[in-house]
């Protein structure tokens, strides 16, 4: 069964995706023309970073602020989307380009996503050629930022017909057609950075990709003396920041015993330039992955025998979240 806890287990191998109030992202994979082609990812061509992803996550969320485009000019930099833990997300995948742009095979590193719904062109029925993109979704500037959004405002509330949420499909690699769309969902349960990228490679050598930046907060911390990173000559900047006492024991890393740091928001309170950060770093280290705990392992059973016959949502609703997680980890499927 799915380890996806915004899943609801119904039976072996059958499971319910939920995608109520889910946040939507939209990706469009194009051969952008200026006036040679560049592949793009939101018309942004991925600049390499001069430091490793995995060591230096708050960098990513930085190195395309304040950059602009248009339709006349190729805009890279280091583009990523920033991801809470346990955060459902909806991402899709979008190929709006140029006249006779390919079909773009999308690969996405350090996850399993379920595919909800496929979105095709009008194609001439003899010929099999596109003779209209899909009417779904719109693509274009809007104040020097490049986005798409839905045609009917009602989809972005999450209310889009024709979406298969029982036993959908589960992949890591799907072909988006030219000229249409590709629905996934994913649950960022696995904290790290990682690639979101087209297969072709001349294309993903060439910047069609984007970044995953999964809980930033909870990526283990390198350990005790690994070497500094960056660009020749090195730069203070990033070396990498020493954890709290690097020395002691992992048992010692531990929360205030007296808060419960999961209610907190762990990038409003866990970023290396938040102002709760020291706050952060006194109570919550071990949460906001300043210290390193290694991985537990959890039984994979209920404490109480009757979580049927709690509310419908009791598997989803993220009020319930601690509930079922200490109570009914096998009856909401998850288990890991």
């Amino acid at each position: 069964m799915s380890s996806d806890p915004t899943s609801k287990g119904l039976a072996d191998g059958v499971s319910k995706v939920s995608i109520d109030g889910v946040r939507q992202e939209f990706l469009n994979f194009r051969l952008k023309r200026s006036p040679s082609i560049h592949p793009t990812t939101n018309d942004i061509q991925f600049k390499d970073p001069s430091v490793p992803f995995i060591l230096h996550p708050d960098e990513l969320a930085k190195d395309c602020n304040g950059v602009s485009c248009s339709n006349d000019t190729v805009c890279k930099c280091t583009q990523s989307i920033s991801v809470g833990f346990m955060e459902p997300l909806i991402l899709i995948f979008v190929v709006f380009g140029i006249d006779k742009e390919p079909h773009h095979p999308i690969h996405v590193h350090g996850h399993s996503f379920r595919i909800l719904k496929v979105g095709y062109p009008e194609y001439d029925e003899t010929s099999g050629h596109i003779i209209t993109k899909n009417g779904d979704l719109n693509c274009g500037y809007s104040n020097q930022t490049y986005g798409c959004e839905w045609t009917n405002e009602s989809w972005a509330l999450g209310q889009i017909p024709g979406l298969e949420l029982t036993n959908p499909p589960k992949k890591d690699t799907v072909v988006v057609p030219s000229g249409g769309y590709v629905i996934v969902h994913i649950t960022a349960d696995n904290p790290g950075t990682w690639i979101i990228h087209c297969h072709v490679e001349s294309h993903v050598l060439n910047g069609m990709s984007i970044v995953l930046n999964e809980v930033p907060g909870q990526i283990p911390k390198p350990p005790k003396g690994f070497p500094s990173c960056g660009d020749f000559p090195p730069n203070q900047k990033y070396r990498t920041e020493p954890q709290i006492n690097c020395s002691q024991t992992y048992e010692n890393c531990t929360d205030n015993p007296k808060l419960d740091c999961r209610f907190f928001n762990y990038t409003q309170v866990c970023s290396q330039d938040s102002v709760y950060r020291p706050w952060a770093r006194k109570n919550c280290p071990a949460y906001c992955g300043i210290c390193y705990v290694p991985p537990t392992f959890t039984p994979c059973v209920d404490k109480l025998l009757n979580c049927e016959e709690y509310n419908k949502d009791l598997c989803t609703n993220p009020l319930y979240r601690f509930f079922r997680e200490a109570n009914c980890r096998k009856y909401c499927d998850l288990c890991t």
